[in-house]
């Protein structure tokens, strides 16, 4: 399992890039007028956003994103065990890639991405 993306969900959006501008050297590319990605370099990590009353199923908060090999599976397996699918699963375009979020069964808000749809095999992790 790999860590594939970062959503930084925050109150202050423009005071939140200057912060992690000076403290780590983040760019940013302006998303959907209503998010920038983050970029350190050439890679992108992932999106920042504010929180606003138009977005009242976000919290601000820092949700990490973790790829799985069966979406489905996964939310299975993390439903069974006590978890909230929040988001999802839905299909970013145009890349494919399927995600949800999560409520663990701690509080703790995580997402899934599924990268490229593929059954998991047999006894392998989700």
């Amino acid at each position: 399992m790999a860590i594939v993306w970062l959503d930084l969900r925050v109150s202050d959006l423009e005071r939140a890039q200057e912060f992690y501008h000076r403290l780590l050297g983040w760019t940013y590319e302006t998303f959907e007028d209503v998010a920038v990605t983050i970029h350190d370099g050439d890679e992108t990590l992932g999106m920042m956003s504010e929180v606003t009353a138009s977005r009242p199923a976000a919290e601000t908060g820092a949700v990490v994103y973790l790829e799985v090999r069966d979406m489905t599976a996964a939310l299975q397996v993390a439903t069974s065990m006590g978890a909230t699918v929040e988001i999802g699963p839905e299909t970013d375009e145009p890349s494919g890639a399927v995600y949800a979020d999560i409520l663990d069964p701690y509080g703790l808000r995580i997402g899934l991405v599924q990268e490229n749809p593929s059954p998991s095999a047999d006894g392998e992790p989700v």
